[in-house]
């Protein structure tokens, strides 16, 4: 009785810690640097920015991108600390979502970015987009880099 009980108390830490550690599939990997070909930052008299942004990621293939930033100014001069939402349109028409923090800095006109993927944002007019495609239930973890704005 007592190797059955064994057994059975093996056979079901196993299956725990399978389910505490899933195996990772390519879209739970980070996606990586984008290699941006374009960016405006257009900053509105409404309350947030307008971000579009068109380039290259591994996971993306060409995509583009828009996107709502509320900014501040930070604490360091020249520089504005924005959060907001995202949509990126994959190659094959996939959507990938999320939140964003980011950095501008207005006299060396840099933009730092970093992404946290969502299953869906709601932009200011009300609108919810969602992930699709393969992004459903596999987001990918990962931040994006600096790139110059106009």
């Amino acid at each position: 009785m007592k190797l059955l009980c064994a057994k059975f108390t093996l056979v079901a830490l196993s299956l725990l810690a399978q389910a505490a550690c899933p195996p990772c599939s390519a879209a739970d990997q980070p996606l990586g640097k984008i290699k941006v070909k374009s960016i405006t930052l257009t900053f509105s008299d409404d309350d947030f920015a307008v971000l579009r942004l068109s380039g290259t990621a591994a996971d993306l293939g060409n995509c583009v991108c828009d996107g709502e930033i509320v900014f501040v100014p930070s604490a360091e001069e020249g520089t504005l600390d924005g959060m907001g939402v995202v949509a990126f349109r994959a190659a094959n028409g996939d959507l990938l979502v999320g939140v964003i923090a980011a950095k501008v800095d207005t006299v060396d006109r840099t933009f730092d970015a970093e992404i946290r993927w969502r299953d869906a944002v709601t932009f200011s007019d009300g609108t919810t987009v969602e992930s699709t495609g393969r992004f459903v239930g596999h987001l990918p973890t990962g931040k994006v880099a600096m790139a110059d704005f106009h």
